[in-house]
């Protein structure tokens, strides 16, 4: 009897701790990846505009009213994680997936800037940071979901493979629901 009461006992700790570590797994998960999407203060105004001599369909711009500078936002000394972290969240907008967690607006200041900032640094993948974002700054969107796939493996993604390229009516939509404005 003892026996199969201790027996019990090692199995519920162990189903335990098996539960705690699927637990923080998922915490840990969501953390890394969810960050929200910005949010305008009162009386702030997001408009979206589309670049119709886009080299690749359509790009849908998004113009935002913003609480911090660019050079805030991404400065010169940038982790290298925080520039993928950068870079994954602004292809979003672009992508196919079946989960997205977290969004950055693209905008040509922020890729501006990251070629800036890629470009000063030190990056262990700098070159194919700078394939992307040279891309992106000449509107060429073909390769989003290589350039999200290429950014999602150095994070060791798992879940969230983009499978193709929105079209112009998708990333409106997308950008609606993360960012809050209707195109004008």
């Amino acid at each position: 009897m003892k026996k199969l009461i201790l027996k019990n006992k090692i199995a519920s700790i162990i189903v335990a701790t098996l539960l705690v570590i699927s637990l923080g797994g998922g915490v840990w998960i969501y953390t890394s990846y969810a960050q929200e999407a910005p949010t305008l203060e009162p009386g702030q105004e997001l408009t979206v505009e589309v670049d119709e001599a886009s080299s690749t369909d359509e790009h849908v711009e998004v113009e935002e009213e913003r609480t911090q500078s660019v050079e805030q936002e991404f400065p010169m000394d940038m982790g290298e994680g925080e520039v993928r972290t950068a870079l994954h969240l602004m292809s979003h907008q672009k992508v196919k997936a079946k989960k997205k967690w977290g969004a950055l607006p693209l905008t040509e200041e922020r890729v501006d800037r990251l070629i800036t900032v890629v470009q000063s640094g030190d990056y262990n993948n700098g070159n194919q940071y700078l394939d992307i974002l040279n891309a992106w700054k000449n509107k060429d969107f073909s390769q989003a979901d290589k350039h999200h796939n290429t950014i999602w493996r150095m994070q060791n993604g798992t879940v969230g493979k983009a499978t193709g390229v929105l079209n112009k009516a998708q990333e409106v939509a997308f950008v609606e629901e993360k960012f809050g404005k209707k195109e004008e």
